[in-house]
């Protein structure tokens, strides 16, 4: 009895670019306004959309969806990533920013602390437990943290990103969360004892 050799199925759809051709564009994206994240790498030949729908390319600067709806069009610029223009057919333009890969676990320290929204009138703390991130709300509200770009968190679908003061230290953080955009968390400074 003969057995055909198998053979792993080609992906013909959209066209394919030398890596060199798209490296600047491959990295870590957030959105403008709502914080989502965007990853893109390169995988055989194509610009891969790490975590979300798959990318058909067009052309070495437009992508779309596989239905062809949804389009995304890569900025290059001479130095660094530009940014990416997204819209899908009959709707605005949402904008996505080019931001740094997660920071190492070891670096985690840094966001822990003690914080409060005036906005909100809500206290949180910042821990770090078995090297994870962990947002705490009282009475007793825990969400572990999921690093997704440098100083930017997944909580559970919402978003958090940490915001640093002029010499690099976190100062406090923003969360957005469906139509809450970017509810400031201020860094509470430990208070010291004073003598009448």
């Amino acid at each position: 009895v003969y057995k055909a050799p198998v053979t792993a199925a080609r992906d013909t759809i959209g066209m394919s670019f030398p890596a060199a051709r798209v490296a600047p564009v491959i990295g870590y994206y957030r959105h403008s306004l709502t914080d989502e994240p965007l990853h893109l790498a390169y995988m055989v030949g194509r610009i891969v959309n790490v975590d979300g729908p798959r990318l058909v390319g067009m052309s070495e600067r437009h992508y779309t969806s596989v239905s062809g709806r949804t389009h995304f069009e890569l900025e290059a610029l001479r130095t660094g990533r530009g940014r990416i223009r997204t819209w899908v057919d009959g709707s605005d333009t949402t904008l996505y920013v080019p931001v740094d890969a997660p920071l190492p676990a070891a670096s985690f320290g840094e966001y822990a602390g003690s914080f409060y929204s005036e906005e909100a009138d809500v206290a949180a703390s910042i821990l770090v437990e078995n090297g994870k991130v962990v947002l705490f709300e009282r009475p007793s509200d825990r969400v572990a943290l999921s690093p997704i770009y440098a100083d930017g968190f997944n909580a559970d679908g919402s978003y958090v990103k940490f915001v640093r003061d002029s010499d690099g230290h976190v100062n406090g953080f923003l969360v957005t969360s469906g139509r809450a955009r970017n509810v400031r968390f201020d860094r509470v400074k430990a208070r010291t004892a004073t003598r009448p």
